[in-house]
């Protein structure tokens, strides 16, 4: 009887998690691994400004940045610049007292990456690789993949380095590094990291960030998040009218601002009990020829995070200044899909610009209860037609896993399954 039982209460277990993976997917649990890094964890902050890649840590594009250091022997300490763009990760080795000038050795400064942050336990190193670039002002960067080992593979592509460099007898150098998106595995997840300055005095004399001196092996990395922009969304008691205008109905929400084309916007966030409001007010006023585009949007995705394409869970809704209202979920190149009902899209126009008013029924987003939902805004440029304005960074509207996150917060928690407890 107690065998009956025991194998009763497995398959109920079975069945019970096959149900809640199938109703709500973002719950199921990721296999287990060991993390990058044993080091110090950064945040590397998503920003809109993109830096020109000149080898110039300039402070006005780096103003925005994560700033780490590594001290060469004693007290030769320099600073790493460390953001990413909508596209691009950059880090940035210098400022302007320039890197420690080698003292005999063949220098080069280096950045390490674990895109996967798995360390390097059970062959999961194949992700890693290395980006190069030596002090000899006629040293070409490179990079290389972990390979079979201690990164003798192929040049993983997707990456740039500039060196900016001054001879004798006044020498200088610092040096820039971009990394594509697709080689960091997206935004919003951590990986591993470590900054090298090598061969400072001769072979093997190494200085880094974290201060493990550790380059073969990833599991003695930092860390560092990915981050994109989040955004708080709070209840409110009013039930706003979809009028397109951004009034005193959202004197309750949340806000914050971007540029299109010069002109300072501002976004309001906020939820009912059944809805979710998003409101985009001082639009600039586009070019009679690009009146009819999806001039404003809003993009959410329902399971919490995005990929590298829009899934199903992405959804997309424009409104264009002369009215047209597009919606779609994604199909994995764009948003063609079909959405579910329960959403309203207003606009209105006034003499120097306009807004735009978006309902979504919490029946569209799924789960609703407090929690993180992928989330974007964008504005497109009043004069060109594929290029965007937004937050956290406008463009890349087309990757979820760079657009920021919505918290919803003041609803009730997710509900809880309480499983029979059986005594034999």
């Amino acid at each position: 009887m107690s065998r009956i039982i025991l194998n009763s209460f497995r398959a109920l277990i079975s069945m019970t998690v096959l149900l809640l993976a199938a109703q709500f997917p973002e719950i199921q649990s990721a296999p287990t691994t060991v993390q990058a890094g044993s080091g110090t964890t950064i945040d590397i902050p998503q920003s809109s400004v993109v830096p020109v890649m000149d080898g110039i840590c300039d402070p006005l594009e780096y103003e925005d940045a994560t700033k780490i250091f590594v001290t060469v022997s004693t007290n030769l300490t320099f600073p790493v610049f460390v953001k990413h763009s909508a596209t691009d990760a950059y880090f940035c080795f210098g400022d302007s007292s320039g890197l420690p000038l080698p003292n005999g050795g063949l220098s080069h400064v280096v950045v390490y990456v674990d895109p996967l942050h798995d360390g390097d336990i059970y062959g999961s190193n194949a992700d890693d690789f290395r980006v190069h670039m030596p002090y000899d002002s006629q040293g070409l960067p490179w990079a290389a993949t972990w390979g079979s080992g201690l990164f003798n593979g192929p040049n993983p592509g997707g990456w740039q380095a500039v060196k900016y460099q001054n001879p004798e007898p006044s020498p200088f150098w610092q040096v820039e590094f971009k990394i594509s998106r697709e080689n960091m595995g997206g935004w919003k997840h951590p990986v591993g990291l470590a900054f090298f300055y090598h061969w400072w005095r001769y072979e093997g004399d190494d200085y880094s960030w974290p201060l493990s001196g550790i380059w073969a092996n990833a599991r003695h990395y930092g860390n560092g998040n990915l981050n994109t922009g989040t955004v708080n969304i709070g209840n409110t008691a009013t039930v706003n009218t979809i009028d397109g205008l951004c009034d005193n109905e959202y004197d309750d929400a949340t806000t914050n601002t971007f540029s299109i084309s010069g002109q300072a916007v501002t976004s309001y966030y906020e939820h009912s009990g059944t809805d979710l409001y998003v409101c985009l007010k001082n639009l600039p006023i586009p070019d009679p020829t690009l009146q009819n585009q999806p001039n404003v949007a809003v993009y959410l995705t329902r399971a919490g995070r995005g990929g590298g394409s829009p899934s199903t869970n992405d959804l997309s809704l424009t409104i264009s200044y002369d009215g047209t209202i597009r919606v779609g979920s994604g199909d994995g190149v764009d948003f063609t899909g079909p959405i579910p009902g329960g959403y309203e899209i207003a606009r209105s126009t006034y003499l120097d610009g306009w807004d735009a008013e978006f309902q979504l029924n919490g029946a569209v987003i799924g789960n609703w209860w407090s929690r993180a939902i992928g989330l974007s805004v964008a504005g497109q440029n009043i004069d060109s037609p594929d290029d965007f304005w937004g937050w956290p960074t406008g463009s890349k509207a087309l990757v979820p896993n760079s657009w920021g996150e919505g918290n919803l917060i003041d609803l009730s928690e997710p509900p809880h399954l309480f499983l029979p407890i059986i005594i034999r």
